[in-house]
């Protein structure tokens, strides 16, 4: 096997599946994990907001499907 070839094929576009069974590719995990922080925990703060555990339920669910459509629409 040469090892030494450049391979010119496109690369695969790594296959998100539907919202509920996703996983965060390794590219973005950083940034996911990084914005979900400041996000869900740094703003309520700075604002002087409460957050209630129900609260910090619903702002996850919309934080990730926010987040879902955004990789999808940055992937394809």
């Amino acid at each position: 096997m040469q090892y030494e070839v450049i391979d010119y094929r496109k690369p695969k576009k790594p296959n998100l599946g539907p919202w509920l069974t996703y996983s965060v590719p390794e590219k973005f995990a950083l940034g996911y994990v990084w914005k979900l922080f400041f996000y869900m925990f740094l703003i309520p703060f700075v604002l002087g907001l409460a957050l209630t555990p129900m609260n910090i339920f619903l702002n996850f669910i919309i934080f990730d499907y926010i987040y879902y459509r955004y990789i999808k629409y940055t992937i394809s």
